[in-house]
């Protein structure tokens, strides 16, 4: 837990942070700030300046984003990278 895997695709950088041992586990506040570090050094490293991500650890992982969005902030305060967070509506359907 708090590593990354990278796959790049086209010039471009999927992240997947590993926060959890079991997909059905709650991740610790630690390990995701851990993997968002780490993301942050390869995105220093590799010129990333546009990052697109969901409100990550806040869904079925069941953290706090406004614990979560701060910790972003200060992670990549440092750096020129736009970060732009998604939120998932869930559209209703009657059949």
């Amino acid at each position: 837990m708090g590593h990354i895997a990278v796959l790049e695709h086209e010039g471009r950088f999927i992240y997947y942070l590993v926060t959890k041992r079991y997909s059905t586990e709650k991740p610790r506040f630690e390990d995701l700030v851990s993997s968002l570090e780490k993301m942050r050094d390869h995105c220093a490293e590799h010129g990333v300046k546009l990052i697109a991500m969901p409100r990550i650890g806040c869904g079925l992982d069941r953290l706090e984003w406004r614990e979560v969005k701060p910790k972003i902030e200060e992670i990549f305060s440092n750096l020129d990278i736009s970060i732009t967070v998604y939120n998932f509506n869930q559209v209703n359907y009657v059949l």
